[in-house]
């Protein structure tokens, strides 16, 4: 890989990095919201129905489905934009390595007798 390749491969992934980043604050937003909704919408159903503890949640969990699964939804796109940027990170620690290492037999070959 020569210098240009490997600015070039640093340059992309810092902006891929900085999209993906971009998309991970508004998606958390979201989750965080709807994982709320969902909550509110499960202790309301919940609190409505009569009957057995057991009748009770499942009352409140068919009655909150809709939100849970909009929840979990933004939950699963979450943690997938989450780990496309802990991957894209580990991805530039590797080229800055490469970058390091490239410089340091830049310099030993200058100083070659």
């Amino acid at each position: 890989m020569t210098k240009q390749e490997l600015e070039n491969n640093i340059l992309a992934a810092v902006e891929e990095l900085r999209v993906a980043r971009s998309r991970l604050e508004p998606l958390a937003k979201d989750w965080a919201l709807a994982d709320t909704e969902y909550r509110k919408a499960h202790a309301r159903a919940y609190c409505m129905e009569l009957g057995t503890v057991a009748d009770k949640k499942a009352k409140a969990d068919k009655e909150s489905y809709s939100e849970m699964l909009k929840a979990h939804e933004l939950d699963a796109s979450r943690e997938a934009v989450r780990d496309n940027v802990k991957a894209l990170m580990v991805e530039i620690s590797a080229y800055q390595t490469l970058a390091g290492l490239l410089k340091s037999e830049m310099a030993h070959l200058q100083y070659e007798p």
